[in-house]
């Protein structure tokens, strides 16, 4: 059943999200008030804010593949993800991972390199596990 869910994940650096956007074969949509959806509710209330955004995630080089709203956070701390994986979101799933996984993890690692870099280290390497995690190894200097 189509249905707009949200992303666990808080969005408060657009840079990052941009960063590991393009990482994933992504593009951040700055400035884009809709987001593409099914379009309709199902089993539930239309929504006037459904498909509504500030920003939005499209697949690249994909224009039927739904994509990811960034709504901003009532209380103000950042953006909400919004999205409809139905029919694994004709390819949108693909590129972000089941419960936008990979975008968590690239979001996280960008946001990791960011900090590490303000605070005087270098990346000198970035691992994959077997378990799916990613260990970074930073030096200072």
């Amino acid at each position: 059943m189509s249905h707009i869910a949200t992303i666990e994940l808080v969005v408060k650096d657009l840079v990052a999200l941009r960063a590991a956007c393009e990482t994933l074969g992504l593009e951040l949509c700055e400035n884009r008030t809709r987001y593409h959806w099914y379009g309709r509710a199902v089993g539930r209330p239309a929504d006037a804010t459904d498909g509504v955004c500030e920003h939005a995630i499209r697949v690249k080089d994909n224009g039927r593949a739904y994509e990811i709203g960034l709504v901003s956070k009532a209380d103000g701390t950042g953006y909400e993800l919004k999205w409809d994986s139905y029919m694994g979101g004709f390819g949108l799933v693909e590129k972000v991972g089941e419960n936008a996984g990979r975008l968590r993890q690239e979001y996280a690692i960008e946001i990791a390199t960011r900090v590490a870099k303000r605070q005087g280290f270098r990346i000198i390497s970035k691992t994959i596990r077997s378990d799916g995690s990613v260990a970074l190894v930073t030096q200072k200097g």
